[in-house]
């Protein structure tokens, strides 16, 4: 997790978690099982921001295998996406929501964040 939180830093995106490690934080009551992985959370603010995020998170599970990293990445439209998909760079790709799930091209996430200069 100290890579992890390192490269959050790097990146100055705050790292989140969900799923058993954050069940077993909030409630003191033992969630994480040796073969539970963790569930990480990132809302990057620019798509380049995102592409230093999969590459960092993939050299960090290179790096880490015993522990399994899974979680998403927040878009700007409150849809979310798993990273490990998205570093596949698909041509659909699905983004769940607040209004469920849909397929949705790379190219439409890239157009979600704001132009860089």
């Amino acid at each position: 997790m100290d890579d992890v939180i390192a490269l959050g830093t790097a990146l100055d995106l705050t790292v989140g978690v969900f799923g058993s490690l954050a069940w077993q934080h909030r409630s003191g009551v033992p969630f994480v099982r040796p073969l539970s992985d963790v569930d990480l959370l990132f809302t990057p603010a620019r798509w380049s921001d995102v592409e230093r995020l999969l590459f960092g998170l993939e050299a960090v599970s290179r790096r880490h295998s015993v522990v399994r990293l899974d979680g998403e990445v927040l878009l700007p439209d409150g849809g979310a996406v798993s990273w490990r998909e998205l570093a596949l760079e698909p041509e659909r790709i699905w983004v769940t929501g607040p209004r469920g799930a849909s397929p949705r091209t790379l190219r439409e996430l890239r157009a979600l964040f704001p132009a860089e200069s």
